[in-house]
């Protein structure tokens, strides 16, 4: 999922307590971001509720907000100048009363966030939840169509060298060299290089393992 993100557009995140330990080795704890010249704290896990607003900010100091995770359950508040952030989730809600997320937007230098609670009725949940169900459906068929090609791959050229150019992600390198689902040469070539991320540098050099 971190890799399709990326794909998209640049991708700030944090680990949070159910990640997988290779996503949690990735990714860090704690996170600070600055989208004009504001500054944005990014955590999962804030601690116990008692004095938790206090805590975040001395966490997080000099910064316009601070947005965390953990407990599904919105909070959109300032508290002594600082927006205190948490977006509840787009598909386990638990305790909350719906489904939601939080935009956060920067304009003249001044954060503006934007709580947009979904599924806000049964119909609606319902037909998040089949739909949910046809994306899992889709994801499952591309699984088995990706390794039906790779059994019927056997092309298999040789290694070769390349340079990182600006804009490249290991997902666009992936789509450009290789055939088929790209995840599985983004997985090769992390390996190859021993990158343990998918941050790359212009100019740096990676192998391209074969295709085989």
């Amino acid at each position: 999922m971190l890799r399709e993100l990326e794909a998209l557009a640049p991708v700030e995140a944090v680990h949070g307590n159910m990640d997988e330990p290779a996503l949690r080795q990735e990714l860090p704890e704690r996170r600070v971001v600055e989208v004009d010249g504001l500054r944005i704290g990014l955590v999962h896990i804030p601690g116990r509720r008692p004095g938790r607003e206090e805590r975040l900010r001395s966490w997080f100091p000099g910064c316009a907000a601070i947005v965390y995770g953990h407990t599904h359950l919105p909070q959109v508040e300032q508290h002594a100048g600082v927006w205190i952030l948490n977006p509840g989730s787009p598909t386990e809600r638990r305790r909350a009363p719906r489904r939601s997320m939080v935009v956060l937007s920067c304009t003249q230098n001044a954060l503006e966030p934007t709580f947009l609670p979904l599924d806000t009725n049964r119909r609606s949940r319902y037909a998040s939840e089949h739909m949910f169900g046809k994306i899992l459906l889709i994801v499952a068929l591309a699984l088995i169509t990706w390794a039906a090609l790779a059994r019927a791959s056997h092309g298999a050229g040789a290694e070769q060298g390349y340079t990182v150019e600006p804009g490249d992600t290991l997902w666009t390198i992936a789509t450009t060299h290789y055939a088929g689902d790209p995840r599985g040469a983004i997985y090769r070539i992390d390996r190859r290089n021993h990158l343990g991320g998918s941050l790359l540098v212009p100019g740096q050099r990676l192998v391209l393992p074969s295709a085989g």
